[in-house]
């Protein structure tokens, strides 16, 4: 009876001590980041798109030096002045009334859930810390709109009827998730035992998310700004 409280003790006692350290090891809190976004297309590099992410981040470091984490967020991309016969069959998207009016350009914008698994490598220069970060994404597109602008091109005093902009649901012209690589360098700061972490990441993808058939592959690009902020401060002491 005696031996039995002696080891349920020193198992209660190692589990505490390992619940301490993990605890001392884990990261998570949430994050931001501006982006400007792309597509490219075998014919053509379409325009620079804004946008943004917003959700959390858990972070475990498996040492010192080396950790993995998990970042899933809610994001905004696409690209500006897209050429529509990539995702149209017919060039009637290029007109808009009887009288041939062309649009003057096409922006995409893709709404999406982005759950990146990454590796961080940190590294001390100086009283500097470098963070290198690389690992894949899994992307789920949610919804894809594209947005169209009148413009009367013609010689004649066309008055355009109706609104300039025509905004048309397009997500049945993609594939509903992308795979791409993410690739990064930031650092990290310390505020009042909390981690705030900055990044510039790189994203490109290699799978076609274009899923009309006939039509040329349509990869993604993007480009990122990211902040992380630690809550860990606030629970784990």
């Amino acid at each position: 009876m005696k031996k039995t409280a002696i080891l349920l003790s020193a198992i209660l006692l190692f589990t505490a001590s390992v619940n301490i350290d993990a605890q001392s090891k884990l990261r998570f809190g949430v994050k931001a980041a501006f982006s400007t976004s792309n597509l490219v297309s075998p014919y053509d590099t379409f325009n620079l798109r804004p946008g943004f992410s917003v959700g959390a981040f858990v972070q475990y470091k498996i040492t010192d030096f080396l950790g993995v984490g998990f970042e899933p967020v809610y994001a905004i991309s696409g690209a500006n002045r897209i050429d529509p016969l990539s995702i149209h069959f017919t060039d009637e998207v290029l007109l808009n009334d009887v009288y041939g009016v062309p649009f003057k350009r096409h922006n995409l914008m893709f709404s999406s859930i982005e759950l990146p698994v990454l590796a961080t490598y940190s590294l001390q220069v100086g009283s500097v810390g470098i963070n290198f970060t690389a690992g894949p994404s899994f992307n789920f597109i949610l919804g894809a709109t594209e947005y169209c602008l009148k413009e009367n091109m013609t010689s004649f005093p066309i008055e355009l009827a109706g609104s300039p902009h025509i905004v048309t649901d397009v997500t049945d012209r993609f594939t509903y998730y992308d795979i791409p690589l993410v690739v990064g360098v930031g650092t990290e700061f310390l505020l009042g035992g909390n981690n705030l972490s900055i990044d510039l990441r790189y994203s490109n993808g290699f799978k076609d998310i274009n899923n009309v058939e006939s039509k040329p592959y349509l990869l993604t690009r993007a480009l990122s700004l990211n902040i992380c902020f630690g809550l860990n401060g606030f629970f784990i002491k």
